[in-house]
């Protein structure tokens, strides 16, 4: 009778079912905490331009002075509870929809800052910080999928690089010329490659893929007019997230679904105003459309509405 009764406990523990994963956007400076579909939304912070950590536990995000990001990053537990600033004199490149990039064990968060050329690289669980410096201002940044490495762009008014640092600092180097807006995941070194030398110029809209980095590159989308840019992966690496961007400003853009290994590439519709990330399993992306976020299926490009009047998703779906 004992041994039956303790092996009920232990199957009842060891197969419990997972935690709901967790959705995190911004309403009217409101940091907004709700479950990936939507459900019992609660607001845990005043700031701008959250991003979830992927265990879904805490949340980091700007504070806000006169209606724009300040230069300090906060943090906060998804369930609510005081907030603590983890980094000062530091700033998004907003070039993609996700304000800056987390390691995947949740440790890190890696953003450029303006003590110096480079980035920070800050260490959540220890509440320091690294600067990576570098010869040109730091862009987006991409963490290796054990979290032990971080490759960051940094671009010159005539010359851009990827390059890569231990998140200690350490171990510093360049690994791709003319590269911008690195995704790192289980299927490589996504990046897009820019037109060399040329002042003031928009990247020409070629993707790539290294399958590690400083490997030669090979291209997934050639000179898609005027910008594609790569967005994230999905857990086995199999599907590639990417932005096409339909005209010069930059407001809208179609989430592009691409396999590479067997070289398929889809467009869903319709285009959207924020693409932020891709599923774990690749089965829906998460972004914006019509000023509200939304998730939409990568089966049939169907949108399901998750919060109205909301912008600055991530999730840990």
């Amino acid at each position: 009778m004992r041994r039956t009764l303790l092996l009920a406990v232990f199957l009842a523990l060891g197969f419990a079912a997972p935690a709901q994963a967790v959705l995190v956007y911004e309403r009217d400076s409101d940091i907004v905490v709700a479950g990936d579909d939507g459900s019992d939304p609660r607001v845990v912070a005043r700031g701008t331009l959250p991003v979830v950590a992927p265990n879904g536990r805490k949340v980091a995000y700007f504070g806000v002075r006169d209606r724009r990001p300040s230069g300090k990053l906060h943090l906060v537990a998804t369930r609510g509870g005081r907030a603590r600033v983890i980094a000062r004199r530091v700033y998004s490149p907003q070039l993609r929809a996700l304000a800056f990039a987390w390691s995947p064990d949740s440790r890190y968060v890696a953003l450029p800052s303006r003590a110096g050329i480079g980035a920070a690289i800050v260490d959540v669980r220890r509440g320091t910080q690294v600067r990576v410096r570098f010869d040109c201002p730091a862009g987006d940044a991409a963490f290796s999928p054990g979290s032990r490495r971080v490759v960051v762009a940094n671009g010159c008014t005539r010359d851009s690089a990827l390059g890569i640092a231990h998140v200690d600092g350490s171990h510093k180097r360049t690994v791709a010329r003319n590269g911008l807006a690195p995704a790192w995941g289980a299927g490589g070194l996504a990046y897009t490659k820019m037109f060399r030398g040329c002042a003031g110029c928009e990247p020409n809209g070629t993707l790539v893929l290294a399958a590690r980095p400083g490997a030669p590159p090979r291209a997934l989308l050639k000179h898609q007019d005027p910008i594609v840019l790569p967005i994230g992966w999905s857990a086995d690496g199999r599907r590639l997230l990417a932005a096409h961007y339909t005209g010069r400003t930059r407001t809208e853009a179609q989430p592009v679904l691409i396999s590479p290994k067997s070289g398929q590439t889809r467009k869903l519709a319709p285009a959207m105003s924020e693409i932020a990330m891709i599923a774990r399993d690749g089965s829906a992306v998460l972004g914006v459309l019509d000023g509200n976020v939304v998730s939409v299926a990568a089966s049939d490009g169907e949108p399901t509405l998750l919060a109205t009047g909301a912008a600055s998703p991530s999730w840990t779906r």
